[in-house]
């Protein structure tokens, strides 16, 4: 599996100690917000490490599957462990 633009904001890549993922993120440009996909490596007490943004969608996934595609894809609504959150993880299911 790998990250598209339909699966992008609930799923990630993980490796033994970083975790990669796209979110939305804003920047203020002159008078305007413009709106950006963020790649994010944080590490596992949640501490940024590297991200970049990007105008497009397209641009994000292209970038986190050429940099992370080979690190273990995790899907959050699949539930895959309760270790790694999402759905299946909730105490109220």
């Amino acid at each position: 599996m790998a990250i598209n633009q339909e699966n992008w904001n609930f799923t990630y890549y993980k490796s033994s100690k970083l975790k990669a993922f796209i979110s939305l993120s804003g920047e203020n440009r002159g008078d305007e917000v413009q709106i950006l996909y963020t790649l994010t490596v944080t590490d596992e007490d949640d501490n940024e490490k590297f991200q970049a943004g990007f105008e497009s969608l397209p641009q994000a996934v292209t970038k986190i599957n050429s940099q992370y595609g080979h690190w273990e894809f995790v899907d959050l609504e699949q539930g895959k462990s309760s270790d790694d959150g999402g759905c299946g993880s909730c105490a109220a299911h």
